[in-house]
């Protein structure tokens, strides 16, 4: 047991010897200049981590020295401040997401189970739309082609509303076709 307690002493003795003393930390500006040099447990000649001096080596308040932004007025162009605005001068420009449309009904009954109708014709000037499958079964629509009752076509289930994104919006014929017959589906179109 001495002996184990002898190595063991020994291995520890070996790796703190062996052990880098700690260097000090120089801080580089983007030119790669020191501008501070820290102090570490090994040595204490240099200044404390807190500190941050200047190219000339005194000591600095980076909250209170050198150039620090002033504070600009509303509107206003500054050499300190970065805006974007949209017109030259500094006018605020509105920003309007309402879309100010009339909405055309486009309501329908699909008459046919299983068979597929237009609901909406080609439309170059569409700005939306929105469907409600108001039927007990599933309505499946399309507007890339005829609707189909599997993965090609957006699924309706009985009851579930759908509205188009306002960042895109499909201007072809759009197609409908649901599992049950006298399928009542709202839908307007902007």
């Amino acid at each position: 047991m001495k002996m184990l307690f002898r190595v063991a002493a020994l291995a520890a003795a070996v790796l703190v010897a062996s052990a880098p003393a700690l260097a000090d930390i120089q801080v580089k500006d983007a030119t790669g200049a020191t501008i501070a040099t820290c102090s570490t447990a090994v040595s204490s000649t240099q200044v404390p981590c807190h500190q941050v001096k200047n190219a000339a080596g005194t000591t600095i308040n980076p909250a209170t020295s050198d150039k620090q932004p002033a504070l600009g007025t509303a509107g206003a162009p500054s050499a300190d401040v970065i805006t974007v605005q949209g017109a030259p001068g500094g006018q605020p420009q509105p920003v309007d997401t309402v879309i100010r449309s009339t909405a055309t009904d486009r309501g329908a009954s699909v008459t046919t189970a299983g068979t597929a109708q237009q609901l909406m014709a080609v439309n170059t000037a569409r700005r939306g739309f929105n469907i409600q499958n108001q039927s007990s079964g599933a309505c499946y629509i399309s507007g890339t082609g005829t609707a189909t009752q599997d993965y090609h076509s957006l699924l309706i289930a009985a009851g579930s509303f759908y509205e188009s994104k306002d960042s895109h919006v499909g201007t072809g014929a759009i197609s409908i076709i649901c599992a049950v017959a006298s399928a009542s589906v709202y839908s307007r179109e902007w």
